[in-house]
């Protein structure tokens, strides 16, 4: 008969209220029912403890590879966007290699024609002045095969200028059809002309 007393705790309650595992440095440590001293198991961690540690380390992991997935990601964008920018800097340096290499072929035709320019307008400036100098009466042909040295050494011998002029150039020109060519010396400095 119970007296009123309501059920009594079976040996397997007190066990369950008393039997308190503690997880202290991996070991565990029981509350003893029978004589109230605890003791503690040193030899091996139980399953829980293990299955809390790898817990743990596998939630770090799982951050770890977060983080790095992540940073991979952004790695990637990272290159794409290099990989843009190197292709279109190499597309720039194509075009740029082709306008320097016409360019080049420009400004040398434009040096030729600027010197060939450059010569006849010393000619035409010469004959605008009217410093043309004629040696007449020199037969066809009497300056031999350099008409310079001809010339020279008749400007030097025969009119013995005070200061000869080292820049004229000789050339024949004729007056009109059937007339011999004459000797000219376009001179484009007006103190020349004046000393001969």
């Amino acid at each position: 008969m119970s007296g009123g007393r309501g059920p009594q705790p079976t040996q397997q309650t007190k066990l369950d209220k008393y039997a308190l595992p503690h997880a202290k440095q991996g070991r565990l440590i029981l509350a003893d029912t029978r004589d109230g001293a605890a003791h503690e198991d040193e030899e091996t961690p139980t399953l829980n403890v293990f299955l809390v540690v790898i817990q743990g380390v596998k939630g770090v992991l799982e951050l770890k590879i977060d983080s790095v997935s992540m940073e991979l990601t952004l790695v990637h964008a990272d290159l794409r966007n290099i990989r843009v920018c190197v292709k279109d800097t190499e597309d720039s340096l194509s075009s740029l290699q082709a306008d320097t290499a016409f360019l080049k072929t420009q400004v040398k035709d434009m040096c030729a024609t600027m010197e060939s320019l450059g010569a006849k307008q010393e000619v035409i400036e010469g004959h605008s002045r009217c410093n043309n100098i004629r040696l007449v009466g020199v037969r066809e042909r009497a300056d031999g095969p350099a008409t310079a040295l001809f010339v020279k050494d008749i400007i030097l011998n025969k009119l013995k200028p005070q200061r000869p002029s080292k820049y004229f150039s000789v050339k024949r020109a004729r007056i009109g059809p059937g007339a011999p060519p004459r000797l000219k010396i376009p001179l484009h400095n007006n103190s020349p002309h004046l000393q001969l």
